[in-house]
């Protein structure tokens, strides 16, 4: 009986370490995440200001991809996909289903409903 005891001990403690292992990762991938989704956020807005509207895009494409509810880059990346296809008709399809997604994701928030006013 006390080596089953042991045994079951032993067995708990492996798999509470593995348990707090596992968290750490979590916690260590998602400071990962967050430091890329903060550089592709600032890298979008220095293309802008270069007027590199694609590289935005692509900047802004990649930082949803870390964190796609996060509403500041599904926002942002809809309103560069809207100016985009009013100045040159370009992503007008993608801004479409941009703002239908935002309005779906968030209904409530006073810029979207100015942007699906926009489209």
């Amino acid at each position: 009986m006390p080596l089953l005891l042991l045994f079951a001990y032993v067995t708990s403690m492996f798999f509470a370490n593995e348990n707090a292992i596992q968290a750490n990762n979590l916690k260590l991938e998602t400071a990962t995440n967050l430091k890329h989704y903060n550089f592709y956020m600032s890298d979008a807005a220095i293309w802008l200001q270069q007027q590199k509207v694609a590289n935005a895009i692509f900047q802004y494409r990649k930082a949803k991809e870390l964190f796609p509810e996060k509403f500041a880059v599904n926002y942002k990346l809809t309103q560069v996909l809207l100016s985009s296809c009013a100045l040159d008709s370009l992503y007008c399809e993608d801004a479409r289903e941009s703002v239908i997604r935002l309005k779906d994701k968030f209904p409530d928030r006073e810029e979207v409903l100015r942007l699906v006013a926009f489209l």
